[in-house]
């Protein structure tokens, strides 16, 4: 899958099984590169672990997969400066101790919501994916542009 910026620039590519196989993942990126999935017609933005979780988060909001659960003041920087708000931070169930830190760490520098998810937002069904959203009082948007 490409890994593309905020302004559409490639960055590399990730290599990902869907079969189980190990590695699961191979990155071929910049260093501290996250993979941006803008969605044109709304306004927020939802922080994401993988590609597959901001593909399905996209026909709601633009989304940003962060590659894994590091999220750094220049990741931060990077996401305050794309001028997106609200900003939801939506890591996986076995990271949220980390979104709480995250949460806390940054609410100065770009307040963020913290949403938690029972599971990957990959692993949600169109209908979950609606009620997750409307929660937050999204709602779905088609035009999505990588």
């Amino acid at each position: 899958m490409p890994v593309c910026g905020a302004q559409g620039q490639e960055l590399g590519v990730m290599l990902r099984s869907l079969s189980g196989a190990k590695p699961k993942v191979v990155s071929h990126t910049e260093q501290g590169a996250m993979a941006w999935y803008t969605n044109l017609t709304a306004r927020g933005v939802i922080i994401v672990e993988d590609q597959l979780s901001a593909l399905r988060a996209s026909p709601y909001l633009t989304s940003v997969a962060l590659l894994g659960t590091n999220l750094s003041e220049e990741r931060v920087a990077e996401i305050k400066g794309a001028g997106h708000s609200p900003v939801f931070l939506a890591l996986d169930n076995d990271a949220i101790a980390s979104a709480v830190k995250f949460v806390v760490k940054y609410r100065s520098t770009l307040p963020m919501q913290l949403v938690r998810l029972d599971k990957d937002i990959k692993d949600h069904n169109n209908e979950e994916l609606d009620n997750l959203f409307a929660g937050l009082g999204i709602g779905r948007v088609r035009e999505v542009r990588k």
